[in-house]
């Protein structure tokens, strides 16, 4: 059942997004909780939401995975590589979520369904 937001579901998207990628964990929780708050209200939402969410949930774990692997040397190689995945990732959904798209990203573990 789709009720009304303070915003439209793409802007809110956006701006989790935005949040989770400049202030990690910060972002990741105030997101959470939007998502908690709203994700009853728009399908669009909700789903694109637990996608974003999924996303760096994994890529949080990619990164400690990675983390422990520099130890190892290759993580030397896979960190600087997470880093631009996540990068070019993050902002094409962000483009998606311009256009009202929804987006699947690529490499990610369905932690919440």
């Amino acid at each position: 059942m789709e009720k009304e937001l303070p915003l439209r579901p793409s802007s809110i998207l956006i701006l989790m997004s935005v949040g989770i990628m400049a202030f990690n964990f910060v972002g990741f929780i105030v997101s959470y909780v939007l998502f908690k708050e709203w994700s009853e209200r728009s399908y669009y939402f909700s789903e694109n939401a637990k996608n974003l969410m999924n996303f760096n949930l994994s890529f949080a774990l990619y990164t400690f995975i990675s983390g422990i692997l520099v130890f190892l040397i290759i993580g030397i190689i896979i960190v600087p590589v997470l880093s631009i995945l996540y990068f070019i990732f993050a902002i094409k959904g962000i483009i998606k979520y311009t256009n009202e798209m929804d987006y699947d990203y690529p490499l990610t573990i369905r932690f919440i369904k």
